[in-house]
């Protein structure tokens, strides 16, 4: 049935028009999709046929395997449309006449003429109209659990399951979560007070099944800006010969940081997006991305990006402690790789450590930032100190190992160090390269040339001149001088004035006097140095 309400087919389509072409659906192609669809089929007379399963493959593209009972895209995206519309109606739409609004539990539009309402625009309707349609990347939205068994232990396991989810992204701060119930899953992602959850970029969904003896859960992870699943995994758990408890808090510590670790799936998602980025109005988030972006590269072009987002946020958020964290390590990269020449730059990088530290003192960014600091002045107690601290902290966090391990290593430590940077690479879905530099120093100090150039070759960050750089060394000490020529002209390329503070940089590269010794031994034959 099509719900008319004093309004003809013909204005009905001149409005949908109105509405698709306006500056708040023009911000999202997916519900322009989405509208243009369940109106054109209302109005053609298939208002019945429209349901989850047509509205996903013919209006956003799925294929045919599309499961509503496992995949919330749908639901979730109906509650957006009803915001949307509410949005434009507050704004460019605001002395329409003709109305088309989606009842709440349903997917047929209705069409009205109302009273026109002349009026201006609030500053909270232009600020909702400003984010309508735009995802919030750091938002996740975990959805509870299907299950079915043939024990009746599932719906137990599956709120455990979740409620322990929710505990493990918790020690993720740069995340937000938010969460759904079977109940009320219709109130909770149509009602206009979770109009944040509805703007959530990235959903984690899943279900639990189980026999008599064991129990298997199945988790993935949506990306709605692009209607695809970007991960997906199963754990199996033995009924009766398994803690459940510590099964629950295994998989969700796992799941969490796969998911939301520094270096996980959704940071690794954000940074493919970030050239396009670079031009955008200054934001926080943004500084944030183009900060990490900054320290997993450590490339010129990403220091600068960082470094003038970063000054923009010191005057725009002076009491933001990430800002202060992101500045101290910024500082501390920019001048060891020759990128910056701050005066006094050492004591700068402290200061801002210590900053972000006194707005938030479990800061990881600043307690990595002085970790670095201490250990450009061979300090090793301080550094060791701080490892044991972070581990402290989110004992599951891979980039938590990593860091630890990384420093660890580098202050002494080599064999404790060197597992631990292992075992992180191997849980995380994109590892940074910097993390395979202390293995190679490892390698190369203890004479084995071979597993130290196979190590280096997992660096891959081909506009960053350590990697040629180490890679030149160790080819030429195995004897392979054309291959480190090569190496070596790709370092000359990317930093023609490396002699200009080649101190500095073997200070941050190596702290043993020994093997940097080696390591420049090795680039003067080749002269680098």
């Amino acid at each position: 049935m099509i719900v008319y309400v004093d309004v003809t087919k013909k204005e009905v389509e001149l409005q949908l028009q109105r509405i698709v072409n306006s500056d708040v659906f023009s911000a999202s192609p997916k519900l322009r999709k989405f509208l243009q669809y369940i109106v054109e089929e209302t109005l053609q007379g298939n208002g019945s046929r429209l349901k989850q399963y047509s509205i996903a493959t013919n209006a956003f593209g799925l294929n045919e395997n599309f499961d509503p009972d496992t995949n919330p895209a749908v639901r979730l995206d109906a509650g957006r449309l009803r915001i949307a519309l509410e949005s434009y109606y507050k704004a460019e739409g605001v002395e329409d006449t003709i109305r088309i609004s989606v009842p709440k539990g349903r997917y047929i539009p209705i069409f009205e003429r109302v009273a026109s309402k002349p009026q201006l625009a609030s500053s909270k309707n232009v600020e909702s109209l400003g984010r309508t349609g735009i995802f919030e990347p750091n938002r996740l939205l975990i959805m509870k659990l299907k299950g079915s068994s043939i024990n009746g232990g599932v719906p137990n396991f599956s709120e455990g399951m979740t409620e322990q989810l929710i505990v493990e992204f918790s020690r993720y701060p740069d995340i937000t979560v938010s969460t759904s119930s079977d109940e009320a899953e219709e109130q909770q992602l149509q009602s206009s007070d979770t109009e944040l959850d509805l703007r959530t970029r990235f959903v984690l969904c899943g279900s639990v099944t189980s026999s008599i003896s064991a129990i298997r859960v199945t988790f993935q992870l949506h990306d709605r800006m692009s209607g695809t699943v970007i991960w997906a995994d199963r754990f199996d758990v033995k009924v009766g010969s398994t803690d459940v408890l510590g099964a629950q808090e295994e998989i969700a510590g796992h799941i969490a940081g796969i998911i939301g670790d520094d270096f996980g799936i959704l940071s690794y998602r954000m940074s493919l997006e970030l050239e396009s980025r670079i031009h955008e109005r200054w934001s926080a988030q943004n500084t944030n991305l183009f900060h990490r972006h900054m320290a997993r590269t450590l490339t010129e072009h990403a220091y600068q990006v960082a470094r003038k987002n970063i000054e923009i946020g010191v005057k725009e958020l002076p009491n933001n402690p990430m800002i202060w964290a992101a500045r101290a390590q910024a500082v501390f990269y920019g001048n060891v790789l020759g990128y910056d020449r701050d005066e006094d730059w050492l004591n700068l990088v402290y200061y801002c450590a210590q900053r972000s530290l006194e707005l938030d003192r479990n800061s990881h960014y600043a307690q990595v930032a002085i970790a670095q600091f201490h250990l450009y002045n061979r300090d090793f107690k301080a550094v060791i100190d701080i490892c044991d601290r972070l581990l402290e902290k989110n004992p599951r966090s891979a980039s938590n190992q990593l860091s630890t391990g990384f420093f660890r290593a580098l202050a002494g430590d080599w064999d404790e160090g060197c597992q631990l940077l292992s075992k992180a690479i191997k849980r995380l879905h994109n590892p940074p390269g910097w993390a395979y530099k202390a293995l190679f120093l490892n390698s190369y100090r203890l004479g084995r040339y071979e597993e130290a150039l196979s190590f280096i070759n997992q660096y891959f960050v081909p506009e960053h001149f350590t990697p040629p750089l180490l890679r030149a060394v160790v080819l030429f000490r195995l004897g392979r001088l054309d291959e480190a020529e090569k190496a070596a002209d790709d370092v000359r390329r990317i930093n023609p004035s490396l002699r200009e503070h080649v101190d500095t940089y073997f200070r941050y590269l190596s702290t043993s006097d020994d093997l940097t010794d080696n390591l420049q031994d090795a680039l003067r034959h080749l002269d680098l140095i």
